[in-house]
């Protein structure tokens, strides 16, 4: 591409004065227009022209601009805001193509930022017809949630969520390691459920949190386990829901095993939910669903299958089979690393003491059958944990059953607790079991959805922990390192961590009512709570929830004016770009020779025509109906039909509305008020050098392609002019098939120009689509080329 850019004497049209003037009317009209919906336009600043030279691409101007801010682009308002005990501030910009109007409702009681046991939850939706896709969200204003610590000497809770994002539903911990020196690992979600939406791997070094390798499992891939190595807080094996588990040795970079887990395993496995995982010393285990119990002893560099980890199918039967049993949990015990106890689905603890190579069940008189009560021996162990004052005394969390004790090692169990559990055990779904190892005889059972139980007496009598976490919903607990004797951190899920004067990206709050194409945008407004109470009034009353609107606006599009030298004020509109409904009749950018026609399209305007520069950030239009020594003054503008998000393209009545192209541009008024702004109206003078148009490589034919609404003044829809030809050139057209069309001899020629009013030999106007020309040249070679007509 061969670009000449053209030195203009540009006249501003509107002093800078008169300009600057009116810019607190531009700011108040501004709001206005967006807290009433109805519309918003702006002219760009200036242009900048460049004459695109006939090679390999076509002849004629190309006119850029910078594309707008979202700022300078776009307004935002609230409305209704007023009526709330809440102060709020919508900010930022608004960076959506299409007029939204947000709702926000209620949906809970509750003061902005409180630490309390329920949600504090804003639903929010755009109102009007789908026809540009749905956008929903939640917003969570409780702080109430995520990683809580207990603070042994203040004897209080502490939040632990610096770092992550606000605008989560909800926070939700699915599990938590800390390391001896106070490193903590943690995987989160944000969904509506524990195991939805998930938001990958995190690490707090003290100061707070901060997202881990989020190339590896970021927003896809469900983290559901995490263990660190205690005296090397790098060491961490995470597990997934479906793509197996991963090993980094360095904290940054991870290494995935699925199919490498057992070279000698046949059949290879096919399925990678990984249920538990461990660390401890150089060893790793790794427990896969349905596949059983992996075993690497050098830091992850092999893994080999426990072999001897299995578990009898059923025990009501005669003769049951062994299979590999579903461990839920993995401990070592942290007095003797080769001691390791796994909690498993319906059978109950089993418990290795080399390190995971042999295994023997820990059933004792709890997990034997019964005559005639099929599946009384069913205990699903969730977790268990040893008393380190006690190493024979074990403390096992069933499922839907509570807290099991053994004083001798599992020969006896019995069930303890039950002063202090729901009234429904079924309800215990989730158990996390913790032994303090600097507390003799404490243990801890976080039961979620119910309470934070605690014995002081290696788990023999239990009551609740004295000051609960203020929800009950929780999934994970760890013990701090010896240097905060007595400490914990707990994990929790369903809770918010808003804090008042917070900002909020809206688009962070997006929940799965959202249409997909539109789960990636960011509109670029953020909102912000201050301190107050919202209550959802159905809760206690016939009054509907508070609510509050966010309307956002933003222009239709880009539109392209021209005018001659002679009457500067009448200008024709020769380029629009509909950014909501784009039209056009070709494929390709027309400024480019490789351009395609669109099949039974017969109108344009000009929309390919448009290119975006992502590298500049500048917009450009292609004109092809310029000539030399001609006057011309350019505008580019923005357009609207009021509110677009409110109406179907099929019923885009309205009139278009402009912003303005010159100061006091009487077009450019809506409701009676103009749109402020001196344009962007400049002349240009189209002087190209004589040398350039006698180059034979400079041939081509304008305007092409050639519209019914646009082209040679007075000739618009039926003429061509095939330009730069030597002397003695003629030009014959074809169809794309092949069909002689037109033969037009150098008797035809004037001024290096041959004119071509599209019709064929017996003086029939020419359908539309796509024709060849050839250029016939005396003493040189044939000179070929495409036009395009649309009618």
């Amino acid at each position: 591409m061969r670009s000449t850019v053209i030195l203009l004497s540009i006249c501003l049209l509107l002093s800078a004065a008169g300009a600057t003037g009116q810019v607190a009317n531009i700011d108040s009209l501004r709001a206005a227009l967006c807290e009433r919906d109805s519309l918003y336009v702006v002219s760009p600043e200036d242009m900048e022209f460049v004459i695109q030279e006939a090679d390999s691409l076509r002849f004629g101007l190309r006119i850029g601009w910078d594309d707008l801010a979202l700022e300078d682009a776009t307004c935002f308002a609230l409305r209704g805001e007023d009526t709330l005990n809440v102060d709020i501030e919508a900010e930022g910009g608004f960076g959506d193509r299409v007029d939204r109007l947000l709702r926000f409702t209620t949906i809970g009681s509750g003061e902005i930022g409180a630490d309390q046991p329920d949600p504090l939850l804003l639903g929010w939706r755009n109102e009007g017809p789908s026809t540009y896709g749905n956008m929903a969200g939640f917003i969570n204003l409780a702080n109430n949630g995520g990683i809580v610590g207990w603070d042994a000497t203040g004897g209080d809770w502490q939040k632990l969520n610096t770092g992550l994002d606000v605008s989560w539903r909800q926070i939700n911990v699915q599990d938590l390691a800390i390391a001896d020196d106070g490193d903590m690992w943690a995987s989160f979600t944000s969904g509506e459920t524990p195991d939805t939406r998930p938001r990958g791997l995190y690490r707090h070094n003290g100061t707070g949190w901060a997202v881990v390798s989020a190339d590896t499992f970021g927003t896809t891939r469900l983290v559901t386990g995490v263990a660190v190595e205690a005296s090397n807080s790098n060491h961490i094996v995470v597990a997934t829901r479906w793509d197996g588990f991963w090993v980094s040795t360095n904290g940054r970079d991870f290494v995935q095993w699925t199919t490498r887990l057992d070279p000698d395993l046949d059949p290879q496995p096919d399925a990678f939910t990984v249920t538990a995982v461990d660390w401890s010393g150089s060893r790793i285990m790794a427990a896969i669903r349905s596949q059983g119990l992996f075993v690497s002893v050098n830091n992850g560099v092999d893994f080999a299958q426990s072999e001897s980890l299995l578990v009898p199918d059923d025990l009501d039967k005669i003769s049951p089979s062994e299979i590999k049993p579903e461990v839920n949990d993995i401990f070592t015990d942290p007095a003797d690393s080769s001691r390791v106890l796994v909690s498993l689905r319906y059978h109950g603890c089993y418990e290795s003491n080399d390190g995971g190579e042999n295994w023997h069940d820990l059933y004792g008189d709890l997990l034997v059958p019964v005559e005639g009560d099929n599946g009384a021996w069913v205990r699903s162990a969730l977790s268990v944990t040893i008393d380190p004052a006690a190493p024979q005394t074990l403390v096992m969390g069933a499922e839907q059953w509570g807290l099991y004790r053994t004083s001798n090692g599992g020969l006896n169990w019995t069930l303890v607790a039950d002063n202090v559990q729901p009234e429904s055990v079924g309800s215990l779904r989730r158990i996390e079991m913790l032994a303090d190892p600097f507390t003799p005889g404490r243990i801890l059972a976080l039961e979620d959805g119910w309470s934070l139980l605690a014995s002081d007496d290696g788990g023999a009598p239990w009551d609740h922990f004295g000051t609960q976490p203020t929800l009950s919903s929780a999934l994970a607990i760890a013990v701090r390192p010896s240097g905060d004797r007595g400490n914990f951190v707990v994990g929790t899920w369903r809770g918010g961590m808003y804090e008042p004067g917070t900002a909020i990206s809206v688009s962070g709050t997006y929940s799965t009512e959202t249409s997909d194409f539109l789960r990636d945008l960011d509109l670029g407004l953020f909102i912000r709570f201050h301190s107050g109470t919202l209550t959802d009034n159905a809760d206690v009353s016939d009054l509907p929830a508070e609510a509050f609107d966010l309307v956002g606006q933003t222009f239709q599009g880009w539109a392209v004016w021209r005018a001659t030298g002679s009457d500067p004020d009448d200008m024709t509109l020769i380029g629009k770009f509909d950014r909501v409904n784009p039209e056009a009749c070709i494929e390709g950018f027309c400024g480019d020779m490789n351009f395609q026609p669109v099949p039974q399209c017969y109108h344009s305007t000009r929309a390919a025509c448009f290119e975006r520069d992502e590298d500049t950030g500048k917009i450009w239009f292609f004109d092809d109906e310029v000539y030399n020594a001609f006057r011309y003054y350019y505008a580019v503008t923005t357009f609207d039909y009021a509110n677009t998000a409110e109406v179907t393209p099929e019923n885009m009545a309205r009139d278009m509305i402009i912003s303005p192209r010159w100061d006091g541009d009487a077009v450019s008024i809506f409701s009676g008020e103009p749109f402020y702004g001196s344009g962007n109206r400049e002349p240009l003078q189209l002087d190209r050098a004589a040398a350039a148009l006698e180059s034979s490589e400079g041939i081509y034919v304008f305007p092409n392609p050639l519209r019914n609404d646009a082209g040679i003044p007075g000739e618009e829809g039926h003429t061509v002019i095939f330009t730069n030809l030597p002397e003695g050139s003629r030009v014959r057209v074809f169809t794309t098939a092949g069909d002689d069309v037109v033969d037009l001899g150098p008797e035809n020629m004037s001024g290096g120009q041959i004119r071509w009013s599209t019709q064929n030999r017996a003086e029939e106007s020419v359908v539309a689509g796509v024709y060849i020309y050839k250029v016939e040249v005396p003493g040189r070679e044939d000179h070929w080329g495409r036009l395009m007509i649309i009618r």
